[in-house]
């Protein structure tokens, strides 16, 4: 099921943290008058099993040793040259989760 995203707006943190659930981006209303030092949308990302494959875990882990990467919320932004810029495991304020200017990303 897909949100309806005339009615995803103006949404507390728990229901934004379902959209996120369902693979939607969400952002605050009061991020978008901020500019762009804070992120253009949060990702829920579910935990899983995955191969060492790359540095520095492969080093420390050894190549292709599985690990668990546990639930987080990734933050997206406007990068350099047109390229997204990712923060793995957004820490969000108390404002943020208090916050009531929840939407989902189009």
């Amino acid at each position: 099921m897909s949100p309806d995203p005339e009615l995803s707006r103006d949404l507390d943190f728990h229901t934004a943290l379902e959209i996120m659930r369902l693979g939607h981006a969400v952002a605050r209303a009061a991020w978008e008058a901020a500019g762009n030092s804070l992120p253009i949308g949060l990702v829920f990302i579910p935990g899983r099993r995955i191969k060492a494959s790359f540095e520095p875990m492969a080093r420390h882990l050894g190549r292709d040793a599985e690990f668990t990467v546990h639930d987080h919320i990734d933050a997206l932004f406007e990068g350099e040259d047109s390229y997204p810029e990712v923060v793995v495991g957004w820490t969000l304020s108390q404002d943020d989760l208090l916050a009531n200017d929840w939407f989902m990303v189009p």
